[in-house]
């Protein structure tokens, strides 16, 4: 497990087994590489932060340990005061921001959201593009019962990024946490009316009706292309099956969810 590995090379470290230590990092380099793709921040920090055969350096080593321990709730403890402390003294922008990002994955993992914002929010200021720094914005902003401001966080980021898929989610999201279920559907239908709804929008969408108290024909129209795009998904059968029962054709929906 990644985070008894974390743990190892702490002791190591306090043990001054420099060698050790190092051998432990490359190993499991090999198994997390860094991801790549448009957003600059995805993935997990402690490839960011140890590159395989680098210069041993203690205090750099210590850091992509706690970045390894950031990844379990059972070790984050232990990592955020090492990732705190080393955000005090770091002098390159891109070290700060792979610290942030440990501590981002370490709080979240901990539940603390109201500092994994915080931590959040600073690295959005930096890059205000970047996908998974908006999941995690909103998701903090959700879970502390603040969806108005996550609308605004994403209504800002679709003036930034037009009919940006993942701010239109968010929105459509958001509404179904505060239970306008209504709203949520048409946002639903705006995305894939403008052609960037994808599989999860079309049941997304569809969904929505069972809470509206009205199953329309134009729902059962996106739940059935979702299955025609992908007819061994247990939640679109699922999906499938609840409209059907909603509209009285039980047996129709009993033979969707013995498929």
């Amino acid at each position: 497990h990644p985070a008894a590995i974390g743990l190892e090379v702490l002791d190591r470290l306090a043990h001054h087994d420099i060698a050790g230590a190092r051998q432990l990092l490359d190993w499991l380099r090999d198994d997390e590489p860094l991801k790549g793709g448009d957003d600059p921040l995805a993935g997990l920090p402690f490839p960011r932060l140890w590159t395989k055969g680098q210069n041993p350096d203690p205090v750099v080593m210590r850091l992509a340990a706690a970045a390894i321990l950031a990844q379990s709730k059972v070790t984050a403890p232990r990592a955020i005061p090492i990732l705190l402390a080393a955000l005090k003294t770091a002098r390159r922008n891109s070290m700060k921001t792979d610290i942030r990002l440990a501590l981002v994955l370490s709080y979240n993992n901990l539940e603390e959201y109201p500092q994994e914002l915080g931590v959040a929010e600073a690295l959005a200021r930096q890059y205000p593009e970047s996908k998974s720094v908006f999941s995690a914005e909103t998701l903090c902003l959700d879970t502390e019962g603040k969806s108005k401001q996550a609308d605004q966080l994403a209504e800002d980021r679709l003036k930034r990024l037009p009919n940006d898929v993942d701010a239109m989610r968010a929105l459509m999201e958001n509404a179904a946490i505060r239970e306008d279920y209504a709203q949520a559907q048409m946002i639903g239908r705006k995305m894939i009316a403008e052609g960037v709804g994808q599989l999860q929008d079309l049941n997304g969408t569809a969904w929505q009706s069972l809470f509206t108290g009205k199953v329309t024909d134009s729902d059962l129209r996106d739940i059935l292309k979702a299955v025609q795009l992908n007819s061994n998904n247990f939640p679109i059968l699922h999906t499938l099956a609840c409209l059907l029962a909603e509209i009285g054709k039980v047996r129709q929906a009993h033979v969707v969810l013995l498929h």
